[in-house]
Parts: C-alpha cells; structure tokens; sequence
C-alpha cells in the first residue's frame, strides 16, 4: 500500500482541527513552556490510546518474533540512515568537525558494515551524535518555541514540528526515494516498530515516576531538547539556562529534575538512597532506608534508554520520536 503525502496531511490536519476543539474542564497548573496544554493533553490523550491498542501491541508481537540480534541490526540500519540529515545540520551549524564525524560514519558503515547493519565505526574512534533542524534553527534564533504534541508523533514544539519536513524531505535519504515510495513506506513502518520495540523497558519508568505522565514527558523533552541546542549552539535556552553536557541529556539526574520541577520543587520519592544510606550509618535515629523497609524503597531514577552493550542502541538515546522526522 502506497501512501500519499496529501492523504497523510490531511489526516493530521483533520486530527489536529478536532483536538483543537477538544477543551478539557480540568484546571491545571500553568506552564509558560506550554501555553496549548489543553489542546496538547488531549492529543496527548489520543496518542496514548493508540500507543495502546496498536503501537504497543505490534511492538510487543516484533520483540516476541524477533531475536535480539536481529533488532539489533535493525537498529543500526536505520541509524545509519540518520547520519545523512545529521551531516547537513552538522554543516550549516557550521559544526565542520562534527559533519566530517557523521560523514565518516555513515561512510564506513554503509561500507565495511554493509548497509550499516553493522557498526565498525565507532570502533575506529567516530562517535556517533544526532542532529537535526530543529536544532539548525534554534542555532539561527529561533530559540523560544512553545511545546507541542502532535499527533500520531508525539512530544515536540512548534519550532520542531516546522522543522520535521526540511528535515525529513530535503536532508534525508527517505525524501530522495520517490521511485521507491512503496518500499520507503515498508521501512518508514519498520522502523516505527523497531524503535516502540526499544521503548518497551522504559514504560514502567514513566508510570512509577510521577502520578502526572504528561508533565513528566513534556519537562523529560524540554530538558532534552534544552541539552541539545546547547551542546552543539551554545544557547541556552531551558528554564534555567542550564543544560547537561553528559552523553544522554535524559540521564538518571535529568529524571529527577523534571520530577523536582513536576513537584514544585519537592525531590522525588526515590532519590538519594545512598544519602539515606550514609545518614543511616552516621546516625541511630530514624533513617529512611532500613532492613525492615528496604524492599518498599523506591528505586533511584533511571534513563528512559536502558543502557546496552550496543553502542548505536546507546547512542540512539538522543533520538526517540524526535528523530523520526529525520
């Protein structure tokens, strides 16, 4: 089955007029970051229901047929692709060293990797990273965007919502297979799957982390996405200026600051065990982690993206749903 552009566009501009009259009757807490969080959370909602009854399902059937190896090289293929759409960003962010990093990769990969089924170029020393237009343009001014959740993609913000289709259509290979259009749906399908698949093992983690799942992911992606520009724009454009400088901008700290931030500013339930622990020792009183409660103590915060002996799975983790405009 071939797809049409105009057919997609118009589903999604059909879907986006619908929630746009969805209001929900259910104060909530203003956000500067998301002044459409009424319309957001009811695309929110529609997402989640399709997450459930067929994304995640069809996930689940591919991890079960599936052996690990196999997604494996599923997984490096197509990161292979998005080496291309990071090249060009990397170039017009004037990031030379960075494009040269990506071109190589994806110059090895495709090669000796055969199709990038394999990944020989991070044993040669190049590292893999992810950009793309959204960051381009936040390098260029467009800072300041507000949130927004789309349809069927899920996170994002207006600024990277324009961003996906010059991403998409000019800067990578998927633009360029016109001829092919039914075997690029193939693969575009695939890789949706594929990349649910990896996401599985982090769905505990958003329903045990916080009792509001959206706010959770909306301050989770905002944080991201703040790491990012920052990282390769030197603009900071989160709440506090700051942005991480680790690998993973959705490391365990990370989770525990959108948590802070969710809270008002209260830590989680399940930060610092090992504080608790060293206090516990120095101390006879009441400790927060003993014998007896040990096993009801929530488990420290964790990245979304377990970590992984595959160095693109690791490296992926910049990637997720914003990646698949790429």
């Amino acid at each position: 089955m071939i797809f049409s552009k105009k057919v997609f566009c118009k589903t999604t501009l059909c879907t986006t007029a619908v929630l746009l009259t969805a209001c929900s009757s259910k104060p909530y807490a203003p956000d500067p970051s998301d002044p459409l969080q009424g319309m957001n959370r009811a695309t929110y909602s529609f997402n989640q229901k399709l997450d459930k009854y067929a994304l995640k399902p069809a996930a689940q059937a591919y991890t079960f047929v599936t052996p690990q190896v196999a997604r494996d090289r599923v997984t490096n293929f197509f990161s292979n692709i998005g080496e291309v759409p990071t090249f060009f960003n990397d170039t017009l962010q004037g990031n030379l060293k960075l494009s040269a990093t990506a071109l190589g990769r994806f110059a090895v990969n495709t090669t000796i990797g055969l199709l990038g089924l394999f990944d020989p170029a991070s044993s040669m020393g190049l590292t893999k990273h992810y950009n793309d237009f959204g960051i381009t343009l936040a390098q260029y001014g467009v800072t300041t965007s507000p949130y927004l959740v789309l349809p069927l993609i899920g996170p994002s913000s207006i600024r990277d919502a324009l961003a996906l289709w010059p991403n998409y259509e000019y800067m990578s290979l998927w633009g360029y297979a016109g001829e092919y259009a039914e075997w690029r749906n193939i693969f575009f399908v695939i890789d949706i799957v594929n990349l649910r698949a990896s996401l599985l093992s982090s769905d505990d983690v958003v329903q045990q982390a916080s009792l509001d799942q959206y706010a959770f992911i909306r301050n989770a992606y905002l944080q991201k996405r703040a790491s990012l520009i920052k990282r390769y724009t030197g603009r900071d454009v989160g709440p506090t200026g700051q942005a991480n400088t680790d690998e993973d901008p959705l490391n365990g700290d990370d989770l525990s600051q959108a948590l802070e931030q969710q809270n008002g500013g209260a830590p989680p339930l399940n930060a610092t065990k090992n504080n608790a622990t060293s206090k516990n020792n120095t101390t006879n009183t009441t400790s927060a982690v003993t014998p007896e409660n040990n096993s009801a103590t929530p488990p420290p915060p964790v990245s979304f993206r377990q970590q992984s002996q595959d160095p693109v799975k690791q490296s992926l983790a910049q990637n997720e749903l914003a990646e698949m405009g790429s």
